[in-house]
């Protein structure tokens, strides 16, 4: 807008205008690309980090995802649901978002009273924790799971934790018109 606006104000008539207002808005457009990009790629070099951080940390591998979810199923069989619970039986609702937009906070503090499977929720003085790798929650019959930006970030990661939760075929069916 300001491109069309600009070259009214400095009295540019014609042909002139028309070069100018189209010259100024390739100049908007690629100073947003510009912006667009350079923001891609520090988020993804963010999350690279922290993958980083949570490999040294504990180890950010495939076995820990699977490790992390087998003990939330385990945690599951075991909690009031009873015997015969599992990912797949059951709805999940996968909370995602950008890093800071208080998606544990949300869970933990929405009144459904959920139970942590999987993951670590708290650190020092009683305050959330930004999630390292995925945490696993079970309230109201319903699985929610939260996957930190290492995950999101790492594709291989992302796509075992997808198939990992998806619904067994009979489930899919069953629930087909419940929503």
């Amino acid at each position: 807008m300001l491109a069309f606006l600009l070259p009214k104000l400095l009295n540019v008539n014609g042909t002139s205008y028309w070069i100018l207002a189209a010259g100024l808005a390739l100049i908007g457009m690629i100073a947003a690309a510009a912006y667009i990009w350079f923001e891609m790629r520090n988020a993804k070099a963010a999350a690279m980090a922290e993958l980083g951080e949570a490999g040294a940390g504990g180890g950010a591998s495939g076995d820990q995802l699977s490790q992390l979810l087998g003990e939330a199923e385990e945690r599951l069989r075991s909690s009031n649901l009873g015997k015969g619970a599992r990912f797949a039986s059951l709805p999940a609702l996968f909370v995602i978002g950008p890093k800071g937009a208080t998606k544990t906070t949300t869970i933990v503090q929405s009144g459904l009273n959920p139970e942590i499977l999987a993951g670590h929720i708290y650190q020092e003085g009683n305050v959330v924790a930004p999630t390292r790798f995925v945490n696993t929650w079970f309230a109201g019959k319903w699985i929610f799971v939260e996957p930190g930006a290492a995950v999101l970030a790492d594709a291989r990661q992302w796509s075992k934790l997808i198939h990992r939760m998806r619904p067994g075929p009979m489930q899919a069916a069953a629930r087909k018109g419940a929503q």
